[in-house]
Formats: structure tokens, C-alpha cells, sequence
């Protein structure tokens, strides 16, 4: 894996990436236009402002340039950093060994525990997908987890932030029988990216799945923002 480093402004410490790859848009993207900010002018709820995150989940954290955002903004926060595929995550190792509140995960998110195939189509470092498989042989495999799971484990009574940018698992995770009940109305602020390009029904299970919720909206970018109002 060739891999080279550069300095951003604002950091302490130098992001890793891969020449000649998405790493270099990715990383330019979250971490200089910060389209993850839950501070969008007149345009966010004021009560955004009593948000003090304990615990974020970094769903699809990718090499960790958005776990690094959210350790800036708020340097108080655990957060658990989840990645499935071993290229990105040996990158997301090297870029957070610095932020000892990021907590890298070499897991898929999904519905429930189980073992899921990795496809790369495209062949580039973020446009993968997972799928569950019954055929372990020759197959490039990753374990999966629950977002469940993870919040128990957490020890923390809310999930301050969740953000999911997960190619398509999102289908898998808000489904019916996912048990979503059992985190989502604990979740304070939803960030997620939808990919019904990439599978049918992810946009049709999690707006089903949000809508027994209140929640105040706004987009930035290609990310669609949730902030429970009534839990800050």
C-alpha cells in the first residue's frame, strides 16, 4: 500500500493517505469543508448549541478523516470508529494513533452479527459494498455488528452523534426486523448518506424507520442531517 502524508491546517498532526486515490477528495472534503458540521448558521436548530457529545459513532469511518473532524469539534467525545475493509482500516490506524478517543473498529455495521462478503466493483478505496454470503471460500469476508451492540457496549445512555456513510448497509440496519427500536430513540443528532445506487430500499427503510420520531432536518452536501431537538 503506497502511502504518503500531508499537513492540514488546524491539525496537530499529519492525515495519511493513498496518492492517486478518492483518499486525497475524501479527506480534502470532510476535513477542509467540514460538511459534517452541525453548525450551519440560521440554517440549524438553536438547541444544537446545548450539544456536548460523550459518545459518536463513526459509521463507515473510511481512513478516519471524519473521526479526526469530529475530534476537534469536540475533544470530549468517545468515539468509536468503524471501518470493515483492511486497507482503509490500516489507514484509519495510522491516522487516529494520535486521538486517544477514537476507538478503531475492523467491523461492518449491519442488522446483526453475522459474516458479510466485501465487493469492490469499481475498484476504488471508498465505493465498496458488503452482503451477506453463506459461501466463505474465496471470498473476501469481514464481520459484521449492530449499531445495538455497540451502544450497549458503550456504557453511555444516548448516542450523542451517529453518522453512517455505510454503501448501502443502511438497508440492512433500519429494516423491520433490525431491532432499530432498541437504539434509534436514543440517537440525539442522525448523519447519514444514502446509496439506493448502490442498493434499492435503503431510502425507503430509514425514512420508514424515522418517521415514528421528531426530528429537525437539514443537508449539507450529500449528507442528511437529523437533530432530535428534544433530547438536547
Amino acid at each position: 500500500m503506497n502511502i504518503d502524508k500531508a499537513d492540514v491546517g488546524g491539525l496537530d498532526f499529519p492525515v495519511f493517505y493513498r496518492p492517486d486515490t478518492r483518499d486525497v477528495t475524501v479527506a480534502n472534503f470532510i476535513l477542509t469543508k467540514t460538511p459534517l458540521s452541525l453548525h450551519r448558521s440560521f440554517f440549524s436548530p438553536k438547541k444544537i448549541n446545548n450539544l456536548k457529545p460523550k459518545f459518536i459513532i463513526d459509521g463507515g469511518a473510511f481512513a478516519g478523516y471524519s473521526s479526526i473532524f469530529f475530534s476537534y469539534m469536540y475533544p470530549n467525545a468517545k468515539i468509536a470508529a468503524v471501518e470493515p475493509e483492511t486497507e482503509n482500516f490500516k489507514l484509519l490506524q495510522m491516522n487516529v494513533e494520535h486521538y486517544p478517543k477514537i476507538s478503531p473498529l475492523n467491523l461492518a455495521l449491519w442488522s446483526h452479527e453475522t459474516y458479510l462478503e466485501i465487493i469492490n466493483p469499481d475498484n476504488e478505496t471508498d465505493s465498496f459494498i458488503t452482503q451477506e454470503t453463506s459461501d466463505y471460500e474465496n471470498r473476501v469476508l469481514t464481520q459484521s455488528v449492530s449499531i445495538e451492540q455497540i451502544f450497549k457496549a458503550s456504557g453511555f445512555d444516548y448516542i450523542d452523534i451517529l453518522k453512517l456513510n455505510v454503501n448501502g448497509a443502511e438497508k440492512e440496519i433500519f429494516s423491520e426486523n433490525s431491532h432499530y427500536q432498541s437504539w434509534l430513540p436514543y440517537v440525539k443528532v442522525l448523519i447519514i448518506e444514502l446509496h439506493d445506487r448502490m442498493k434499492r430500499d435503503c431510502s425507503h427503510n430509514f425514512f420508514h424507520a424515522i418517521s415514528w420520531y421528531d426530528y429537525f432536518f437539514m443537508q449539507a452536501e450529500s449528507n442528511l442531517i437529523f437533530v432530535r431537538e428534544d433530547l438536547l
